[in-house]
């Protein structure tokens, strides 16, 4: 009985003892280091970072227990991206998520091999080489559809009776040949003439735009890119005061006093992105992960520009659009 009894003693001891141990290795969890660099300034990300949190919670990755994140942002600013990328690329990041094009490209030039997971505003083919098999090191998701030029160019016709000149706004560093040749084709089958206008910097809003009022366009057509969208609320306001209706692909421009917006939803990429990021954490490599194009595309129209434009807008399209603003 007393032999017993010791050795119980002697087990129950050697429980407390591995204990602590058992439970340190139950607790020990990595930290992954994730990267964020962004083209446009922290605040007007503030809703997408959210998402993008939000997403990765529901997946299992919860900021400050297993993933930190290291921002950059480059204001709008492309000559700063290079260097950011390389503070990231030297913190030897797990994964860096690059929220657009000019982004993606300053990463990749960095040379670190670290996976990349891109929101871009723009075809991926032409970075990724094939959206199927991205191959390399980087995948995600394109919020961009050529099938929306001509539906864009339609809403427009449909607004401006008689429209006969459209401008072709776009940020000259990203613009794709492609799409520009596309718009001008749909603009010239429907009996439209289409100039082009470009802008390189932020500073060349007001300018641009005046000169498009000044040469008589009747509507713009933003085209969706790191410049435009980072200006967007500048456009939206610009169109207003010279009284221009204009199209975009975000409903932020519409939110901002903008006319129209059709196109695929920011967060819905953002929550994207989570899903290749914690794929990629869990081992898979990112020339596995076929990159995305959006399915589901948002009508926002904003009924108070319109009205201050003059504009009726053909009870068509109030029913078709996702959200109209009062």
């Amino acid at each position: 009985m007393k032999q017993a009894r010791f050795s119980s003693v002697i087990l129950l001891g050697l429980g407390f003892l591995l204990a602590p141990a058992a439970t340190q290795g139950q607790q020990a969890e990595r930290t992954f280091h994730l990267g964020w660099l962004g083209f446009s300034s922290a605040p007007m990300y503030k809703t997408y970072t959210a998402a993008y949190r939000d997403a990765l919670r529901t997946l299992g990755y919860e900021e400050g227990r297993n993933y930190t994140i290291d921002f950059r942002f480059a204001d709008g600013d492309y000559a700063r991206l290079p260097a950011l990328a390389g503070e990231l690329a030297a913190r030897k990041e797990d994964l860096i998520l690059a929220s657009s094009e000019p982004s993606l490209v300053a990463v990749m030039e960095a040379g670190a091999g670290i996976p990349v997971v891109v929101v871009a505003c723009d075809p991926l083919e032409k970075l990724l080489g094939s959206i199927r098999r991205p191959g390399g090191n980087a995948t995600g998701f394109s919020c961009v559809s050529h099938d929306l030029v001509g539906k864009r160019i339609g809403f427009l016709k449909e607004l401006v009776p008689g429209l006969s000149r459209i401008a072709l706004l776009y940020g000259g560093s990203e613009a794709t040949e492609a799409e520009l040749t596309e718009a001008e084709g749909v603009a010239r089958a429907i009996g439209v003439e289409a100039t082009r206008f470009p802008i390189r910097t932020a500073d060349d809003v007001d300018a641009v735009m005046n000169a498009i009022a000044s040469g008589h366009q009747q509507a713009v057509y933003i085209f969706t890119n790191a410049l435009t969208s980072f200006t967007r609320a500048r456009l939206a306001q610009q169109a207003l005061a010279l009284r221009l209706p204009a199209i975009f692909g975000f409903r932020e421009f519409a939110e901002a006093g903008g006319l129209i917006s059709y196109g695929a939803d920011l967060i819905d990429g953002f929550q994207r992105a989570a899903y290749f990021t914690a794929r990629i954490l869990k081992g898979t490599r990112p020339s596995d992960l076929p990159a995305e194009e959006p399915t589901r595309f948002y009508l926002t129209i904003n009924q108070k520009t319109a009205a201050a434009l003059g504009i009726q807008i053909p009870p068509t399209l109030l029913v078709a659009a996702d959200r109209v603003i009062e």
